[in-house]
Parts: structure tokens; C-alpha cells; sequence
């Protein structure tokens, strides 16, 4: 089924940014299909990075008829989690209907994580999500996004949802 980022006559469409290529983030679920996408998208060039987290797979290249140079990576799952307050943590002391009404604290799961997305989104200019199709894989995109914008200036309209169904190169490009 290929890849969808953008309908508008089948094409991606960047808005021009002067001379200067787009810097495209690329975000997946997990390190396997960001490793995947960057081998589609780069075609043999481009160097892996990261350091020993989360890969980072960077090259320059083209996104529909833009030049723009790449920034592929990954989360690993949720980047945040929800529980409620530490006061609703004895089960056996909460009445349950209370948690209907209870707060919610939203939490990263992990730091780095976060952290991670900050540093690869700092001076991009659009943000691509490869996370599955259900409502986890939107749940999660939303999560990114998020973070992302805490370091890039993301209009939505400068915010892609790829919609795949498999990651052969031929399907991705």
C-alpha cells in the first residue's frame, strides 16, 4: 500500500524555506523500523549515530520535490505513562468510584527517551510519524509530537502521519 504522507495530487508538499534544505524528522515506534526506513530513504548513504541509545540514522536526500537532509529515529513504546496520585495508590483504601473523578499525573517512562526526542527535534522543520496505525500507534504519535514541539516550531501543517503497510524499500520511497 506505500506510504502516505500527505494527500495533495499524490505529492508531499513543503513550504519553501529560502535556499536552505528541510530538515526532515523521522520518528518510528521502535529502533527496527527506524533502521528500515533510513536503509529505504537513504539508499546506501548516510551514517548511523546515537551513541548507544536510540539510533540516529542522518543523511541528505529529497522528500517529495524538496532537497532536505534526514534525521531518522526511534522511541521504544509510550513515552509517557498515566497513574494517578500516590494518594490512590492503596487499593485496599480507595473506594473505586473515586477514580472516576480522580487527577491524573502524566509521567515519562523514561527520561532519556524524552531527551532523546528533544535533541533530534531541535532545528527540524518537519516531523514525520512512523508509528503503527491503531490506537496505540496514534496515542504514541501524539506523545512525540509533544515532545518535539518543545524544540521545533511544528505547525501542523509541517506534521506527517505515514501510513504503511509494510517497510520494503519499494513500499517506503
Amino acid at each position: 500500500a506505500g506510504v502516505v504522507l500527505k494527500e495533495e495530487r499524490g505529492e508531499v508538499v513543503l513550504p519553501g524555506r529560502g535556499s536552505r534544505k528541510q530538515t526532515v524528522l523521522h520518528v518510528a515506534e521502535k529502533p527496527s523500523i527506524a533502521s528500515s526506513i533510513a536503509k529505504a530513504l537513504r539508499r546506501g548513504e548516510g551514517e548511523k549515530g546515537g551513541g548507544g541509545g536510540l539510533p540516529v540514522y542522518e543523511f541528505g536526500g529529497r522528500l517529495g520535490e524538496a532537497e532536505a537532509w534526514h534525521r531518522v529515529t526511534s522511541v521504544a513504546g509510550h513515552v509517557f505513562a498515566t497513574e494517578f496520585p500516590s494518594k490512590y495508590n492503596n487499593w485496599e483504601s480507595t473506594d473505586p468510584g473515586e477514580l472516576f473523578e480522580a487527577p491524573v499525573v502524566k509521567k515519562a517512562v523514561k527520561e532519556s527517551t524524552v531527551r532523546h526526542v528533544e535533541r533530534c527535534a531541535a532545528g527540524c522543520d518537519c516531523l514525520v510519524l512512523w508509528l503503527d496505525c491503531d490506537r496505540e500507534g496514534e496515542n504514541i504519535a501524539y506523545e512525540v509530537l509533544e515532545v518535539a514541539r518543545r524544540k521545533a516550531s511544528l505547525p501542523d501543517e509541517r506534521v506527517y502521519r505515514a501510513k504503511f503497510s509494510a517497510l520494503a524499500e519499494k513500499d517506503i520511497v
